[in-house]
């Protein structure tokens, strides 16, 4: 999954590029930022790892129902 993040609605050009990738049962996320964060570092931060976090359970929970079927 990857994706662009604006800072504001109005914004046409983009802050952040990010890529969610599952690597051998981990998911990894990789971001590349083209603005200085200033002080969201820490919220993207806190809010990347949870999403990271979420992912890697949708993948647990998607290969145990692939092992149920």
């Amino acid at each position: 999954m990857q994706g662009y993040t604006f800072e504001k609605p109005s914004d046409s050009k983009y802050s952040e590029h990010y890529v969610y990738r599952a690597v051998s049962e981990a998911t990894s996320y990789d971001m590349f930022l083209f603005r200085d964060p200033g002080l969201k570092r820490i919220l993207r931060h806190k809010l990347h790892q949870w999403g990271v976090a979420n992912t890697q359970k949708l993948i647990e929970t998607r290969a145990k129902l692939q092992l149920k079927k």
